[in-house]
């Protein structure tokens, strides 16, 4: 029965992120985020399409917790109710088996909300698939979305290159210094 205050700037951000992640018409959990908040004050968002995962979480502190939980609700709708709102913090409390109400200042929205089973197994699905090759990698929401913005354009939209449809993040070591890199192409940039 999740309950947490968090700054509307911050959980934009985090929606924002895992908007990469396609939502596909026929597998219902790529329409849901996850939102998880800790006692710490952590938030993590979670959006899947079953090929990939996008997790993103806050440090500790960013929300201000009174019941931990998760909440997976509509992407595309909650994005659109945190957009519209005017607060610069946002309000999260379960009401009901079925609700949850978002308030901010005088705004308020009740949305449906469910627990989505296919989301309680994530991690361990990505562990036993990936076993000693899987890899973490942190840093900023915001810098997220600066290599997805930067590297968009060049991801082919064609159907027929689908091997050109998405775009490639890797680490390496350059010079001591761990280094991020993101890569795309459309066969002609």
């Amino acid at each position: 029965m999740a309950q947490f205050s968090i700054s509307r700037a911050y959980l934009l951000d985090l929606l924002k992120a895992i908007k990469t992640v396609p939502v596909s018409p026929i597998m219902e959990a790529s329409k849901q985020v996850r939102l998880t908040v800790t006692k710490d004050g952590t938030i993590s968002a979670t959006a899947t399409d079953a090929e990939q995962v996008i997790y993103c979480t806050s440090r500790a502190g960013q929300a201000d917790v009174v019941k931990t939980g998760s909440l997976d609700m509509q992407r595309a709708t909650l994005l659109e109710v945190i957009k519209s709102m005017s607060s610069e913090t946002i309000s999260f409390q379960i009401v009901s088996d079925a609700h949850v109400q978002i308030k901010a200042d005088r705004s308020e929205f009740k949305l449906l909300y469910r627990r989505d089973d296919y989301f309680d197994g994530i991690k361990s699905r990505i562990d036993a698939e990936c076993g000693k090759n899987a890899q973490t990698i942190q840093f900023e929401t915001s810098d997220l979305t600066r290599f997805v913005h930067g590297v968009s354009v060049c991801v082919a939209t064609d159907d027929s290159r689908y091997g050109l449809n998405g775009a490639y993040l890797h680490t390496l070591d350059h010079e001591g210094t761990p280094v991020i890199r993101m890569v795309s192409t459309d066969g002609h940039r």
